[in-house]
């Protein structure tokens, strides 16, 4: 709530100029020296009193429940403190203020015509502060949406790039013509899930959630096609129960993290690489013994990537552990 200070008293001003009129209390004509000396400038004094002291309420309430979840309950608070706050001091500036700076002594009509016009006033004060900062969290709730659907649309795109690009359609290439002289039923299976892989990539990659059934099966394929590559030094271990069809995943998060995994650890015969895929406490979690290459910490655009993507999708972090042993991520399974 950005508390512009000229532009507060101008409009303050501005507003007791024309409060005697708004609420019919002007007792002297418009302009002239009495009205700006007994409407105006106790009109003024209130003014800046109830302005300052709700926007006190509204800033501690704002502070204390800053949650859009608590939306309704800091509103009800707010009302109610402004509503005693506004209330009290009416009355109190009613047998104060107003007989002894203005000549204006308490009668029991004049009193309740204050307290009504206190309580306008103060709601008019609320509404205005509230519909400011609903329009402005509004705002950049779309300055925001508009920022992840880029991310993205850009994620989307590099990742299918990645998977389609020259580079990796050469290295396939050249592991399946190693292979057919050799196996020529493993060139098939392999074949089968290169090309799977390539149909999982253009059929899912525009969804927000697949199952995590059909998740898996695309890494199993993914991973095959690295394994024939890398042999018997990485391995892939799936510790899930399978027949939880019903938790869904957003499609080829695990494709970025398997890939990191390959990607910046060492993997040889003395160092082979371990990559665990489990579930705990409705998380899933990816997780690899950690053997860093030298100088491959990289962009982690991907990485990023899948956590602006679940930020976006569930409202839920995705959890990443670093330590001298492992590194892991956690992302949130959805429930349909």
């Amino acid at each position: 709530m950005k508390r512009n200070i000229k532009l507060r008293y101008t409009f303050i001003l501005g507003l007791s100029l024309f409060i005697p009129i708004i609420i019919g209390h002007n007792d002297f004509p418009f302009l002239t020296w009495k009205y700006l000396r007994y409407d105006v400038l106790q009109g003024l004094i209130y003014t800046v009193i109830y302005w300052e002291g709700n926007l006190f309420i509204l800033t501690k309430m704002k502070q204390l429940y800053p949650d859009p979840d608590y939306t309704a309950k800091r509103i009800t608070l707010v009302v109610v403190l402004v509503t005693l706050f506004s209330a009290s001091f009416s009355v109190l500036g009613c047998f104060t203020i107003s007989p002894y700076l203005f000549d204006d002594p308490p009668t029991k009509e004049s009193v309740f015509g204050h307290l009504n016009s206190t309580l306008m006033l103060c709601y008019f004060i609320t509404a205005l502060y509230e519909g400011a900062d609903y329009f402005q969290r509004y705002k950049e709730g779309l300055i925001e949406n508009e920022r992840i659907k880029k991310e993205n649309i850009i994620s989307q795109f590099e990742l299918l790039k990645q998977q389609v690009s020259p580079h990796f359609l050469f290295n396939s290439l050249n592991t399946l013509i190693s292979i057919i002289p050799e196996d020529q039923n493993l060139a098939v299976k392999y074949t089968q899930h290169l090309s799977q892989v390539y149909r999982y990539v253009l059929q899912h990659k525009d969804m927000d959630w697949v199952p995590l059934q059909t998740e898996l099966k695309f890494i199993r394929s993914f991973f095959f096609l690295n394994q024939i590559r890398f042999g018997e030094h990485i391995k892939l271990n799936i510790q899930l129960d399978e027949n939880k069809t019903y938790q869904k995943i957003a499609p080829l998060s695990l494709q970025i993290l398997v890939e990191n995994a390959l990607k910046h650890n060492v993997i040889s015969k003395d160092k082979p690489l371990s990559i665990d895929i489990l579930e705990e406490n409705g998380q899933l979690i990816v997780k690899n013994n950690l053997q860093k290459k030298k100088n491959s910490e990289g962009t982690r655009l991907g990485l990023q990537n899948v956590v602006n993507r679940y930020k976006h999708l569930t409202g839920k972090p995705v959890m990443i552990l670093e330590s001298t042993d492992f590194f892991s991520v956690s992302l949130p399974l959805v429930t349909a």
